[in-house]
């Protein structure tokens, strides 16, 4: 099974390129596991970020205090490959999000630490941090504005969600500045993440309710599953692909989301022990609906999203039960990469 790739619409350009051709720039970190580079950086953003928050809290007139702290905070604990990276997020000033300039990229550089006090440091008199957590904000914003809410989603809880979730800190540190384009982008591993709209679309088809306990087949990078975490009491998340699995389960706790289960294996066959679920999704192409999913399926109303057809082209289809009946509607055309497992490819 090859779980949570990028859905597209079909109707979108769909990028065929291979994801590994792509330069991530983690060449450059002398580490046997692809994945260390992209989790300390996380952990430094999170950082970042409670940084930010306290300097909200203690007003702007300290920002310079904050900055500091910050610029220590990267110099102790980045080694001296990833200080290159790690404050490369291609934020340009004013809330835009997109590619800066090679200046601009050195200017925010962080370099060997100093001893004693660090002075006037380039990120304390730009007031980085502030910036960079009010142009991801902006970013997001406009996301699900322009990409979604124009578009035709309506549910106001999947669009709080999509609001809410940083969609940055499930995507490589090369693929940043185009976190909240709307747009397939490539992960690890080669894998892809889905785009907003097809993550936003699949998500108001499954009409999750508070106490719904949700089957995910596919965690992938695992933004799809913070969304569903947000809406839904319980969710249970299935990958084939342990490294992947284990990426997104560390953001997920790392962004402090508790109602997941995690399991490695094959998502066709479901999780029979944890059964009824009052919602599945499936981000994968299947040949057709997995019989164990669909007995896996609340017989009181329960929904199934997946996207069905050959390995090319697929559809998307909403699939509700009543007791011995089943409601099929199709969707939206697609384009997932194909269900790897006993039930699919």
């Amino acid at each position: 099974m090859s779980n949570a790739r990028a859905g597209q619409e079909l109707h979108h350009p769909v990028d065929h390129s291979e994801p590994g051709a792509q330069d991530r720039h983690h060449d450059e970190l002398a580490t046997s596991n692809p994945l260390a580079g992209h989790a300390l950086e996380r952990r430094l953003d999170l950082d970042v970020l409670e940084l930010e928050m306290a300097g909200n809290l203690i007003g702007h007139e300290h920002r310079d205090l904050v900055n500091q702290l910050l610029e220590e905070l990267l110099a102790c604990t980045a080694p001296p490959q990833l200080r290159e990276l790690v404050r490369d997020q291609r934020v340009l000033e004013h809330g835009e999000v997109g590619q800066v300039g090679l200046e601009a990229r050195h200017a925010r550089k962080i370099g060997p630490r100093r001893t004693g006090a660090l002075g006037s440091a380039p990120l304390a008199r730009s007031g980085y941090p502030f910036r960079m957590a009010e142009s991801w904000e902006h970013a997001r914003d406009r996301m699900v504005e322009e990409d979604l809410r124009r578009r035709g989603i309506k549910d106001v809880r999947v669009l709080d969600a999509m609001a809410r979730i940083p969609r940055h800190f499930f995507v490589p540190p090369s693929e940043r500045a185009h976190a909240y384009e709307d747009r397939a982008l490539p992960l690890e591993l080669g894998q892809t993440i889905s785009q907003p709209y097809m993550v936003a679309y699949m998500t108001e088809a499954l009409r999750v309710r508070p106490g719904d306990r949700v089957l995910e087949v596919g965690t992938g990078s695992g933004y799809q599953t913070a969304v569903l975490a947000r809406l839904a009491a319980e969710i249970f998340t299935i990958e084939r692909i342990g490294d992947l699995q284990g990426t997104a389960h560390e953001v997920l706790d790392e962004l402090g989301i508790r109602n997941v289960h995690y399991r490695v294996g094959d998502g066709t066959l479901g999780w029979p022990e944890h059964a009824p679920f009052d919602r599945t999704l499936v981000t994968a192409g299947a040949p057709a609906v997995p019989a164990a999913l669909k007995e896996q399926l609340s017989a009181e109303g329960g929904v199934l999203v997946i996207p069905v057809g050959d390995q090319e082209v697929q559809e998307l289809i909403a699939v509700t039960r009543d007791g011995a009946r089943w409601k099929w509607e199709p969707l939206l055309g697609c384009h997932f990469v194909p269900l790897v497992g006993d039930e699919g490819w």
